[in-house]
């Protein structure tokens, strides 16, 4: 399989990972509800499982294939913009490689909440704590390296001789939402517009790598 076309199905993929992902916390998995620290470490661990499936999922599975739809487009539209596209690469390599990292930490972490959560909750509470701050930094709940690669890969998308200027200004704009996560205010806003943003974006250049739609050759 040529590298174009497995990017284009690593972009697909992640549409449906993070669509599947968004739905499945926002109506199993969403701790924001609960009443207080005890009863969210109890649903943590009551949920292991389905948490560590999660994670493995949302971010080692999708920051690997982050690191092949990266290096697909680098391959794609560096012919037209050498320097645009290296530097979205290199944004996307890193942000790939801070998600599976953050899931590692996660997967790792919460095995071990669990087996002291069996003995000692009120020690599992802190080292719970803590699990969720690691993976919250590196799995980036900022999310500016991933606002960086969609906004930098949108305007690579522009250099094309034929660009698909929906997706390529669609890029730009939900990468704008990601980097203003940074700012408290924006945080929530900013948050669910780059995540419900990247689904369409994701799924159509999965299409144009696969030759379903304008962009360069």
């Amino acid at each position: 399989m040529e590298l174009r076309h497995a990017g284009g199905l690593s972009a697909l993929l992640l549409a449906t990972l993070l669509l599947c992902g968004l739905t499945t916390h926002f109506l199993w998995l969403d701790t924001s509800a609960l009443p207080d620290e005890m009863a969210r470490l109890s649903f943590h661990v009551q949920h292991h499982g389905a948490f560590r499936t999660f994670a493995l999922a949302l971010y080692v599975v999708y920051g690997i294939l982050q690191a092949i739809l990266s290096l697909a487009l680098w391959r794609h539209l560096g012919l037209h913009a050498p320097d645009r596209s290296l530097v979205a690469t290199s944004f996307g390599l890193m942000w790939s490689i801070l998600l599976v990292g953050s899931g590692l930490v996660f997967m790792v972490g919460l095995d071990a909440v669990a087996r002291l959560a069996t003995t000692d909750p009120q020690a599992a509470l802190p080292l719970l704590r803590t699990v969720e701050v690691v993976h919250e930094g590196l799995g980036c709940s900022l999310e500016i390296p991933g606002g960086l690669w969609f906004s930098l890969t949108g305007w690579t998308f522009l250099a094309s001789p034929r660009p698909p200027r929906i997706l390529a200004w669609s890029a730009v704009a939900i990468g704008v939402a990601g980097v203003l996560s940074a700012f408290p205010p924006l945080y929530v806003p900013a948050v669910g517009a780059f995540a419900l943003g990247s689904i369409p974006v994701l799924a159509r250049t999965g299409f144009v790598l696969l030759g379903r739609g304008s962009a360069s050759s």
